[in-house]
């Protein structure tokens, strides 16, 4: 069997690189079709050959493309069984083929960046879990004018539940070659950090809650055209509930619990300052597989995010996770993600709690790690829900497609 997958950015490896070890213990030929077009000031996530070779060598063939339909020469060319992709089939050919064409779930981005029509075009839609066809449902209902039923209708020929692929790298990781190689003291406990994002953002509220002191009361001013904005607010500026409270709150839990601080960052978004300094080691993607953050994520007693889908990984992992709330982006895709309904991803008792910003910042630094256990039951019942099953098998699943 020959299987090809498409790449259009290194971070793509996260989750093909479970897969593509599955398919060569198999004995499967394998090839990555890379995307060759400079990403301009993103092109640290360009994906050079070298990135390949230096994970499988000549076990993985590679072949570079500049235009979308390049995917379709190739195909034709090299006449793989099956092409994995993240994209659906349409967006490199016109029909089908002699392939078989899976398209791999990429969290709520699989619905966003592609339209339902787009991903009817594919053979498979793998996604993790059942929970995911209502969301993709709901989505299409919103952005399009199809409603909820009539989309997962539709959808539920082709999506096939394959578990979440790139987990798979768990069963892997060298808990104790990492901790050295990073480091960590003997007896330390760990607890990592995704620091809030604040790039990018509409609205003055990042860079009222980056501020401090009289900076911070001017920012809020700046607010009072937004309605409700400065009543908000107010306590915050008053009290000192900003971005270095915040940081130094989580610095603090971490010390309370003998542990160190770790920081995952990424390019896009830099680590600040008020971060950076209170950390143990501050990183952002050092490599891709296995992820650095996978890695962070496997020696972590406890993981602090705001609204990140590192939630399922780390749930996955066996990793308690306190998810602190933030104004939300005011789009389809967070408003139906980034929920604090107790039962959904972000606020799931026994796995992840749920706190506001002033909450974190001023119960934090008192909080016990023991007071995060993980739940058996509650862990089962959340991986049931959004990620499948935690059997490090999702890579089989999606294989055993390409042969039915």
């Amino acid at each position: 069997m020959k299987v090809a997958f498409v790449f259009h950015r290194a971070n793509y490896l996260k989750l093909y690189g479970p897969i593509i070890d599955a398919a060569l213990r198999r004995g499967w030929q394998v090839e990555c079709w890379l995307d060759d077009v400079p990403m301009g000031d993103k092109d640290y996530l360009r994906v050079p050959p070298e990135l390949i070779s230096a994970q499988w060598g000549a076990r993985v063939g590679v072949r570079q493309f500049e235009q979308p339909a390049d995917v379709a020469r190739l195909n034709a060319q090299v006449r793989p069984n099956a092409i994995i992709s993240l994209l659906p089939r349409s967006r490199y050919m016109a029909a089908p083929g002699h392939e078989r064409f899976l398209t791999l779930q990429y969290n709520v981005d699989t619905f966003t960046i592609a339209t339902l029509q787009e991903h009817l075009s594919s053979d498979y839609l793998c996604l993790y879990a059942p929970a995911w066809l209502d969301y993709a449902a709901q989505y299409y209902a919103q952005v399009s004018d199809t409603d909820a039923a009539t989309a997962a209708a539709q959808l539920a020929d082709k999506v096939v539940y394959t578990g979440f692929p790139q987990m798979d790298v768990f069963a892997h990781i060298d808990r104790e070659a990492v901790r050295a190689r990073w480091a960590i003291p003997e007896g330390k406990k760990v607890v990592l950090a995704l620091p809030l994002d604040l790039m990018g953002w509409p609205g003055v509220w990042p860079a009222f809650f980056q501020s401090t002191g009289l900076s911070q009361l001017r920012h809020l001013l700046k607010g009072r055209k937004q309605p409700g904005f400065v009543r908000q607010y107010w306590p915050w500026a008053l009290k000192g509930w900003n971005d270095t409270a915040l940081a130094e709150a989580i610095k603090q839990f971490a010390e309370h619990n003998n542990a160190v601080l770790l920081l995952k960052g990424r390019e896009k978004d830099p680590i600040r300052e008020a971060w950076r300094a209170r950390a143990f080691l501050n990183f952002y993607d050092e490599q891709h597989y296995p992820a650095t953050v996978h890695e962070a994520i496997a020696i972590a007693d406890a993981c602090i995010l705001f609204y990140s889908t590192a939630v399922q990984e780390a749930v996955y992992a066996g990793v308690p996770v306190v998810c602190i709330d933030r104004p939300n982006r005011d789009t389809v895709k967070h408003q139906l993600w980034r929920q604090a309904h107790v039962g959904g991803p972000y606020n799931f008792p026994g796995a992840v709690s749920w706190q506001s910003l002033p909450e974190a910042i001023t119960t934090l630094p008192e909080q016990r790690l023991a007071d995060l256990t993980m739940d058996a039951h509650a862990r089962e019942e959340y991986l049931a829900r959004y990620n499948g099953p935690a059997d490090h098998r999702a890579s089989e699943r999606i294989l055993n497609l390409v042969t039915a």
